[in-house]
This record gives C-alpha cells, structure tokens and sequence, in this order.
C-alpha cells in the first residue's frame, strides 16, 4: 500500500476538467526521486498529529491576504 494515496490527492486538488484524464491512469514521470525519497522518509517519521496541524496551519495562513487588516493585527 502506497504512503500517499494519489489518485484521491490529486482528484481533491485538480480541477473537476482534468478528473476524466486522471481516470485514464496517465503515466507520472518524477523527476526529483531524491526529493520524494525524503518526503516519504519525513512523513513516516512523523507524528500523524504534528502532519495534520501542519496542513491545517498551511491552508489558514493562505487565507490570511483574504481577511483584511484586523487579521494581520492580530497574528502579528
């Protein structure tokens, strides 16, 4: 069983348009092997926890520009 499930990933990230084209299981060349090596060895290695707060902490900070002044006063 693969670390990521990426079919789910990538149909909860793509655009609903390319949904019939990841169907089709396109081959997937990856290019920074070392890269995926050390992000699949980080995410063994981590609490599922300090993961999921993570994510979480990453999606709120990208709202941040969208919630005005009165937002930044306060995280700052």
């Amino acid at each position: 069983m693969p670390l990521v499930d990426w079919t789910r990933y990538f149909h909860s990230v793509a655009p609903y348009v390319v949904h019939d084209y990841l169907a089709s299981n396109p081959e997937i060349l990856i290019v920074e092997i070392d890269f995926m090596r050390r992000v699949t060895n980080l995410l063994q290695s981590t609490d599922p926890r300090i993961i999921t707060n993570y994510v979480y902490m990453r999606y709120s900070s990208s709202w941040a520009g969208e919630l005005g002044e009165r937002y930044e006063d306060i995280s700052q």
